[in-house]
């Protein structure tokens, strides 16, 4: 899980949510600086989400 990609975790959070129109849904999370940030699906989550 360390290289998932964001596409991995936004797949796993569709399924059990059971959306089925995922299209219309994204992820966001709040940055160090307190910013809300898209989640890109492509790049690892590591490299977009700093402890």
């Amino acid at each position: 899980m360390q290289k998932s990609s964001g596409k991995g975790l936004f797949n796993l959070s569709c399924s059990h949510l059971n959306l089925a129109e995922k299209e219309y849904f994204g992820l966001e999370f709040c940055s160090h600086s307190g910013n809300n940030v898209w989640l890109e699906l492509l790049k690892p989550i590591t490299k977009q989400v700093k402890s």
